[in-house]
């Protein structure tokens, strides 16, 4: 996330290309900043293999840590 000149941006990463949810998702976060009057941007990247890694633990962990 990056914020200056009264404008938010902010990068999904998401595990795997074309999640159902993730207009969904971004709206949950773009409303609450548009309200407050911020611009808002943002991108929808894939993750990379790390991070899928790490995500898919949190995962089995049950989201722990």
């Amino acid at each position: 996330m990056a914020f200056n000149n009264n404008k938010a941006t902010i990068a999904f990463a998401f595990p795997f290309p074309n999640i159902p949810i993730a207009v969904q998702l971004v709206n949950s976060i773009y409303d609450p900043i548009d309200l407050l009057g911020v611009d808002f941007g943002y991108a929808i990247v894939v993750m990379t293999e790390e991070e899928k890694a790490k995500f898919m633990k949190m995962d089995v962990d049950g989201w722990k840590g």
